[in-house]
């Protein structure tokens, strides 16, 4: 404990020779002590102090020496104008994380930050374990953790007395949890083989198009269902692509895990960098992978104007085809007809299935004989649709059918 002046002047005194001539006080030898002992208390004063300053979350004249050690903080949470109280809570945080990847250690992680989350496991799905209702969930889904954070937006006020000058009088400041419990590294992805996710009514990207440019709009979307972006973080500048006439584009949006950074790139299909092998424009070579999304196919004409045909990108894609009406061929030799179905998705489907079928009965007493599909592309497939019928007048298409499209 450190002691005032008065306790320091009466140590010195104490320690004079004894004698007449030093026993008188109040003179000019106290007066040249004292001026010993105040510089004394100080330092013990300061010594003091210094015992409070080693916990990062009471220190404040160590604050910065804190944070200059630790280095910038990895998810960027010390660029925010933080106040003095959420400093040290992130400092202390940072000093004595040890690292590790059990459950206890992640709660107890998060209530560090005065957070409290819990967190969800999964099991992948096995046969004769599986009950209606339940979700399905593939093989891999065991190493991955869902986190529930309660408040992921609070909102912050200038306090007197522990805010400083400079900062924001108000803010609004997202959960940092994520930054602790959510980082993913590069061996760690190859288990969420998950595709993204577009976070619109209908999952595509708002594209504004114009003579000689596009201008992409902000919209949310989630990297394999992990990772919520926005590509409003990206300025206007990175968001609006020149184009030049008679050529045809992919707009594509990436996410590189090792930067965390995301990337809006407009694509030239006769570019050799981009397409070396000359594919066609449908090839599935662009269709959307885990880490980069083909948001849309963009066409110019002569006069640099700009089609743009935005595509739907979700972790999974189901649609259906299905004709309600009878149709006869237009040859009366031909028993079948061609049905185009339209998907305009960012991948090609991966199954199709036909789910349901009924004869319909006609005056020509109908029956189905076949459904098949052609090459399904991203933009969509044709369907070849054959029946049977014993009248003269032709050919009838058996229905209803309805098939069943998923990606």
């Amino acid at each position: 404990m450190a002691r005032l002046a008065s306790t320091i002047l009466q140590s010195l005194i104490s320690k004079l020779p004894t004698g007449i001539g030093l026993g008188l006080r109040g003179g000019n030898l106290d007066a040249v002590l004292e001026a010993a002992a105040t510089p004394i208390a100080d330092i013990e004063a300061g010594a003091e102090a210094m015992m409070v300053e080693v916990d990062p979350r009471a220190a404040n004249n160590f604050l910065a020496d804190f944070e200059r050690v630790l280095g910038p903080d990895p998810c960027g949470r010390d660029l925010d104008g933080l106040s003095v109280a959420d400093r040290q809570k992130l400092a202390h945080q940072r000093w004595t994380a040890t690292g590790g990847q059990s459950i206890p250690y992640l709660v107890q992680l998060a209530a560090k930050l005065g957070v409290s989350i819990t967190i969800e496991e999964f099991w992948p799905s096995r046969t004769g374990g599986l009950r209606a209702g339940q979700p399905l969930r593939a093989e891999g889904c065991q190493f991955v953790f869902r986190v529930h954070v309660p408040g992921l937006v609070t909102v912050v006020n200038f306090k007197v007395g522990s805010g400083r000058a400079g900062q924001s009088l108000g803010s609004f400041q997202l959960s940092s949890i994520e930054c602790d419990t959510g980082p993913v590294d590069i061996d760690t992805i190859t288990y969420l083989n998950v595709f993204p996710a577009i976070l619109t009514a209908d999952t595509t990207a708002s594209i504004t198009g114009s003579v000689g440019q596009i201008v992409v709009n902000p919209f949310k979307w989630v990297w394999r269902q992990f990772k919520q972006l926005d590509v409003n973080s990206l300025n206007l500048a990175a968001r609006t692509f020149v184009t030049a006439a008679s050529k045809t584009y992919h707009l594509r949006l990436s996410y590189n895990v090792g930067t965390g950074v995301q990337t809006l790139s407009l694509k030239d299909l006769s570019n050799a960098g981009y397409n070396p092998s000359s594919l066609v424009e449908g090839a599935t070579n662009f269709d959307t992978t885990y880490d980069d999304m083909i948001l849309a196919r963009v066409v110019t004409n002569a006069g640099n104007v700009p089609t743009v045909v935005p595509l739907k990108n979700a972790s999974r894609m189901n649609a259906s085809a299905q004709r309600t009406s009878p149709v006869m061929s237009p040859d009366p030799a031909i028993g079948f007809v061609t049905d185009a179905i339209s998907l305009n998705w960012g991948r090609r489907p991966a199954q199709i299935a036909l789910e349901q079928t009924t004869a319909n009965v006609t005056i020509d007493a109908d029956s189905l004989q076949s459904i098949s599909s052609g090459t399904p592309t991203r933009y969509g497939i044709d369907f070849i649709v054959g029946g049977t019928s014993t009248g003269s007048t032709g050919y009838y298409m058996t229905l209803p059918y309805k098939i069943g499209i998923s990606a």
